[in-house]
């Protein structure tokens, strides 16, 4: 665990909003409030407004309305919420599903290392240039955003303009990736690593 401080220091704003929306979302609509491999995560209580269908914003979590399946899982920095079903026992390996996301979970500390060093130049070179007021804020917007943008806008306008017959979202190289990984998890439960 000493050995992940850095990642934490470095991924500090995002886990912070990620671990308070994940409480949120467990003491509204969850079960089974878990610290697992770094990570916080819920699960969503069967039945539960998220994935209940109606009209939006009841069922907001639903992948396909009209089945009424949701989605599998979201994570965000190092936590995440799962649907009903798809996280396995504490002491059972994680599943195809959960290997999709906690892949997310380490695109995202590489992500949020680099814009946590991209934000100490910027405030490196702000100050030395005595932009005060602008070191005071912009580098802390770098670090907090510049992560996320990077992977999932990023991968999600790349697999636009590249015209992604999977379409944005699945084609994005950070979806890919991970479903990859998911896909060789199914194949060898328990062996691979996220």
């Amino acid at each position: 665990m000493l050995r992940r401080i850095p990642i934490y220091v470095a991924t500090l704003p995002v886990d912070l909003f990620a671990w308070l929306l994940v409480l949120t979302i467990h003491l509204l609509h969850g079960q089974g409030l878990r610290w697992r491999d770094g990570v916080l995560s819920t699960e969503l209580k069967p039945g539960s407004f998220p994935i209940r269908r109606g009209t939006w914003p009841v069922g907001w979590y639903l992948y396909d309305r009209a089945s009424g399946r949701p989605w599998g899982g979201t994570s965000i920095g190092h936590a995440m919420f799962h649907s009903p079903g798809q996280r396995a026992p504490l002491d059972q390996p994680l599943t195809p599903h959960e290997v999709h996301e906690h892949h997310h979970v380490r695109q995202a500390e590489a992500a949020q290392i680099a814009a946590f060093l991209i934000a100490f130049l910027v405030l490196v070179t702000l100050l030395a240039l005595e932009a005060w007021i602008t070191a005071a804020w912009l580098p802390l917007v770098i670090w907090s955003l510049g992560g996320n943008l990077a992977v999932s806008a990023g991968g999600w306008i790349a697999a636009a303009i590249r015209g992604d017959r999977r379409g944005f979202y699945r084609g994005s190289a950070h979806e890919v990736g991970a479903y990859a990984v998911g896909d060789l998890a199914a194949l060898r439960p328990g062996q691979v690593e996220p």
